[in-house]
């Protein structure tokens, strides 16, 4: 369920102008899920640790979407 959201949340935010920035918080996500799983993700602690990382990178993709990037605009640059 949460990579259902976390998949929505990033085509919003990389259709808000973020582009390729958008895959960052979701790729951090996988790799530092793999690792989890792969040192030895069988306990309550390492599971809970995961949890909460998941909920940080979901926050992180809400904030890129509420915000938006600014695109730059050059009409003020001295030339």
């Amino acid at each position: 369920m949460i990579l259902i959201l976390e998949i929505i949340l990033t085509i919003v935010v990389w259709n808000r102008g973020w582009k390729a920035q958008a895959l960052i918080p979701v790729g951090a996500i996988f790799v530092i899920g793999f690792l989890i799983g792969l040192l030895g993700g069988g306990s309550p602690e390492v599971l809970q640790n995961a949890v909460f990382i998941d909920i940080l990178g979901l926050v992180a993709l809400i904030v890129m979407a509420i915000t938006g990037k600014n695109p730059v605009d050059n009409k003020d640059s001295v030339s």
